[in-house]
Formats: C-alpha cells, structure tokens, sequence
C-alpha cells in the first residue's frame, strides 16, 4: 500500500485530500523487479523508500500502471 496527501491550490479552490494505493499481492513480485530488487530477502518498504523519487516523479499511480499494474485507488477529503 502506497499513502499519500495532497493540499494544493488550484483555479476551482483548496484541493486536500488523502490517497492510498494498493497492490495485490500477486503484484508485488514485479514491482520489485521494476525497482531492480531481488524479489525475496529484502523489504518491501525499503525498497520502495530507496527509490521514492522513481515513483512520485511520474506520479505512483501512473508508474505502477506503467509496468502493468492497476491498483486500487481509494481518496478522501481532509477537512482542516
């Protein structure tokens, strides 16, 4: 599971709100092989840690769909 926010201003108003990835676990094999990492014996999270930039640049929905993979994709409003 990926989890993010996002607060940002756009044209329309205040944009806030939470978001969270998940990949099946059948899924997690290829990530991992998509990220150059072995895919028993290391951790899932530090490996997705280490290469953060490589997934948030393009937008972690849009580099999972790249490699094949559609998660599933939840968001809710933050009411700050």
């Amino acid at each position: 599971m990926i989890r993010g926010e996002v607060d940002r201003q756009s044209p329309w108003g205040a944009e806030k709100y939470s978001y969270r990835l998940v990949v099946a676990p059948c899924d997690v094999p290829r990530v991992m092989a998509a990220l150059g990492a072995p895919t028993e014996g290391v951790d899932v999270l530090d490996v997705l840690l280490a290469h953060k930039s490589d997934l948030i640049a393009p937008g972690e929905r849009a580099w999972l769909r790249s490699i094949g993979i559609e998660p599933a994709y939840e968001a809710t409003e933050n009411d700050d």
